[in-house]
């Protein structure tokens, strides 16, 4: 079983960072496709629709319960649009999140003059996921989406 050092796991974080860079013909479009995908995700009922629909409720509930009319139905409604716009929120913020880490990366790709000669901290925790250690490689795994295999 090979053991790595923290020298060497820097040593190819640098190398899949300079593979991104010297291939960006090749990552770049993977990075589009992965803003596509985000975007076909995106939910047709935004939270302020979703909001509007529960006003409308809000006033309907007042005026029968004005007119001493039943309105349980609208009542319950308005809580199960209540969770749905909560969920949306979320997904919206998830969502958010992803693209802005493609671009990220995207950026940086496209920002860099040359090959990364020197490990940076703040590139890992900005950029990186995970690193999976293999027998015969790593694969590094960008909060992007996109994962760069290095040779063991």
């Amino acid at each position: 079983r090979k053991r790595f050092t923290r020298k060497k796991l820097k040593n190819a974080f640098v190398n899949a960072l300079n593979q991104l860079i010297t291939d960006s013909d090749s990552y770049i479009p993977v990075l589009q496709n992965n803003i596509a995908s985000v975007l076909m995700t995106m939910n047709p009922e935004s939270a302020e629709s979703i909001q509007a629909r529960i006003d409308e409720l809000q006033q309907e509930i007042i005026d029968k319960a004005s007119r001493q009319e039943d309105y349980d139905d609208a009542a319950q409604e308005v809580l199960r649009l209540r969770q749905q716009k909560e969920n949306a929120m979320l997904n919206d913020t998830s969502r958010n999140e992803s693209l802005d880490r493609i671009r990220e990366l995207q950026e940086f790709i496209v920002a860099q003059p040359s090959e990364i000669t020197a490990f940076d901290e703040g590139l890992v925790k900005r950029l990186l996921t995970k690193v999976t250690v293999f027998e015969s490689k790593l694969v590094f795994e960008f909060k992007s989406g996109v994962s760069v295999e290095a040779p063991n």
